[in-house]
């Protein structure tokens, strides 16, 4: 399938954030060690805090599950617009980075969950503790060559 994608500004920095993900360790990732598979989670939370940090507004964190497989999927939303930098675990998708307005591919997960803000300090302290350490090792990624 096919996603709609938006020349959006967010576009190169979820780009980057994924490639300094692939760039890091697996053993360092914990949660994102099979990155994309399995990791859409935390993956969504932390990128939510990167665009955050670097001044792309608070985003909604927002996960559902598709029947009848029950695959669960969480990915970012703001006014609209949807970034998913690990959509293409499903064989479906193609694409490593989504930025789009097509709600077409993610409108087949319903979505049990409330949103809530996609930053690390909307979880408990063990959960934050762990996403602070993931976070760290990504950010390194990001500013050297690893």
């Amino acid at each position: 399938m096919h996603t709609a994608r938006v020349d959006h500004p967010v576009s190169l920095a979820a780009s980057r954030f994924r490639d300094a993900i692939i760039r890091c360790p697996r053993n360092d990732l914990r949660s994102l060690r099979d990155f994309p598979r399995g990791s859409c989670g935390d993956a969504s939370v932390l990128l939510g805090e990167y665009l955050h940090q670097t001044g792309y507004g608070q985003w909604d964190y927002v996960a559902g599950e598709r029947e009848p497989d029950l695959h669960s999927h969480a990915w970012l939303e703001q006014d609209g617009l949807i970034v998913d930098i690990t959509a293409d675990q499903f064989s479906d998708i193609n694409e490593p980075v989504i930025v789009t307005g097509d709600r077409s591919w993610h409108q087949q997960f319903s979505y049990p969950e409330p949103r809530h803000p996609a930053l690390i300090d909307s979880y408990d302290p063990a959960t934050r503790t762990t996403l602070r350490e993931i976070y760290a090792r990504v950010m390194a990624a990001m500013t050297s060559d690893y």
